[in-house]
């Protein structure tokens, strides 16, 4: 009888530069707690403040003292279990903290099981569709608003299009990818503008929206900017991830024009959300068809995450994929 060889453990550091490369892990396998479990990576998408933090890492003086490759939408197998509700065996998608690597030993509490009939790349879009769904809830109502969302990536093109199907009454995408327009009107953008968020503000946009959506995130002038550029009572969410350090906030613009600025992470009830996020997907699954523009092997991980560290006009959700998963 042969016995199929098993695979060498593999982990992604970041480099200097800003890359990522192949490594072995930097530490044994260890033991789960309750309520965690131990899986194999079949997929995961490459968010922007996965980019975001690889600037934070990539001046590392050496390979060995780099942290893995940042990267926490995934999907996997289940190897391991020390949870009740999920079983060793099942396909599981949702939010990891451990990165990129070929072992993860997560939270099951942060995970569901992958729809039925649906592949380990697209359901890789659930976490990040659930996160917008849950940042919505926490909006002032969005019936008959006029929104700006500022940023038309992946996370843009999913406030765009949750936001139009709650109500909105008029949704100007911004993006400085002229290219993109496309895209955000077939999420159901009213409208596109070729600016940055910083450019859009310095516009003094007429009329002014009363919700502002910042689904770019690391600037703090796109914050600045948009509560300046808001409507008087108006509401700015902070989705995108924070820059490291303090934000310089307007606060007498705030306190003087009755302004509301909140952020967008989401910090517990991962299950729910998650489940929410997959119904979404299920029931508008034409819209998001294609919402996962990218699968690229794990060994061309680098290719990946250069891939969505520069501006592309085809790119929205980029997944990396095991190469014995068609994805």
């Amino acid at each position: 009888m042969m016995v199929a060889p098993v695979e060498a453990a593999w982990e992604f550091r970041v480099v200097p530069g800003g890359r990522v490369e192949r490594a072995v892990p930097a530490e044994p396998p260890r033991g789960l707690r309750p309520g965690q479990v131990r899986l194999r990576f079949l997929a995961g998408g490459i968010c922007g403040s996965d980019i975001g933090a690889l600037s934070g890492v990539s001046t590392m003086d050496s390979f060995e003292s780099a942290e893995r490759a940042p990267l926490h939408e995934v999907a996997a197998e289940v190897v391991e279990s020390a949870d009740p509700r999920l079983a060793t065996g099942q396909t599981v998608v949702g939010t990891g903290l451990t990165g990129l690597a070929s072992e993860l030993i997560e939270d099951a509490d942060r995970l569901i099981p992958v729809p039925a009939g649906m592949s380990v790349a697209e359901a890789v879009a659930i976490q990040p569709v659930a996160t917008v769904l849950r940042a919505v809830d926490t909006l002032p109502p969005v019936a008959g608003r006029d929104v700006v969302v500022l940023g038309a990536g992946a996370i843009g093109l999913a406030f765009v299009h949750v936001l139009k199907r709650a109500g909105a009454a008029h949704v100007l995408a911004v993006d400085p990818v002229a290219e993109r327009e496309g895209l955000a009107r077939r999420y159901g953008a009213d409208a596109f503008l070729t600016a940055t968020g910083q450019e859009w503000a310095a516009a003094n946009p007429a009329p002014r929206p009363t919700l502002v959506v910042d689904a770019v995130g690391r600037q703090p002038e796109i914050i600045r900017g948009a509560l300046t550029a808001v409507a008087d009572g108006g509401f700015v969410l902070g989705f995108g991830s924070a820059a490291d350090g303090d934000y310089a906030i307007p606060f007498a613009e705030m306190y003087h024009r009755h302004l509301t600025l909140a952020s967008g992470r989401t910090r517990g009830g991962w299950v729910g959300v998650l489940e929410r996020g997959a119904e979404y997907l299920l029931a508008h699954r034409a819209d998001f068809d294609g919402y996962v523009s990218h699968r690229i092997p794990v060994a061309d991980a680098g290719e990946a995450y250069a891939l969505c560290s520069r501006p592309d006009a085809t790119r929205v959700k980029v997944v990396v994929v095991a190469t014995d998963e068609e994805g």
